[in-house]
């Protein structure tokens, strides 16, 4: 335990709990995801999509007005140790950062759903169009083991 009461072991574990968490989160939505993608036209998939980054964007606006998450209390305790250990200012840049980029994936994504033509596409096949998934998650698990409090 730190001078400011923030015990380093007792965090470790639960960011190794929500690590966890986001593994097998993660593995549903892939599931879902394939689920969905073989029974969707890639334009009408492709709105969905684009319209779930619409909706996560506005829940960042949320978390960076009133600095609630809807989250599990044990990610909450995480959360606020990350923004005292942070500090306030780059925690919310770091907020802003994401924000603008969740906002910028989802302005591209409607720009491409309006000009492109998907007339051409066929539904998306699970071999082959999971690479981009597996990547995201293995990101996922290393960025997560980086940030780990040391």
């Amino acid at each position: 335990m730190d001078k400011n009461g923030w015990d380093f072991d007792e965090i470790r574990g639960l960011k190794l709990r929500r690590l966890v968490h986001y593994n097998i989160l993660y593995a549903i939505f892939f599931v879902l995801f394939f689920y969905v993608a073989e029974r969707m036209t890639f334009a009408s998939f492709g709105a969905l999509f684009t319209s779930l980054f619409w909706i996560y964007g506005l829940y960042l606006v949320i978390v960076l007005r009133t600095g609630k998450r809807f989250v599990p209390a044990m990610w909450k305790y995480i959360n606020e140790f990350d923004k005292f250990h942070q500090g306030e200012k780059k925690w919310r840049r770091k907020q802003y950062v994401e924000l603008g980029i969740i906002f910028g994936i989802a302005a591209i994504f409607t720009v491409c759903l309006v000009t492109l033509d998907f007339s051409y596409a066929d539904r998306m096949r699970f071999p082959q169009d999971s690479a981009g998934l597996f990547g995201a998650w293995i990101g996922l698990n290393i960025g997560e083991l980086v940030r780990q409090v040391n």
